[in-house]
């Protein structure tokens, strides 16, 4: 498998700078498949940690549960809408 990645090597030009304008071009759709995604990659590093996360300055994951608490994808997308 890794002899197959190496033919398979990304420059740092292919890579796009975050820069908000594709998340305001977006339709609704994709910006919560995107939220989706981020959710579900802080779900499984907080299910790694289980029962022992690390302490804020060593992790964002801890934070974001807590900022997260009583929204919705639809509360997440309006707010970095509005932002």
């Amino acid at each position: 498998m890794v002899l197959g990645l190496a033919g398979n090597s990304v420059s740092a030009q292919e890579i796009p700078l975050a820069t908000g304008v594709h998340w305001t071009q977006s339709p609704e759709s994709v910006k919560k498949a995107c939220l989706i995604g981020i959710a579900d990659a802080f779900a499984l590093e907080a299910a790694y940690e289980g029962a022992n996360p690390p302490p804020d300055g060593q992790s964002i994951v801890p934070r974001l549960a807590r900022g997260m608490k009583g929204h919705t994808l639809d509360t997440v997308r309006e707010n970095l809408d509005k932002f």
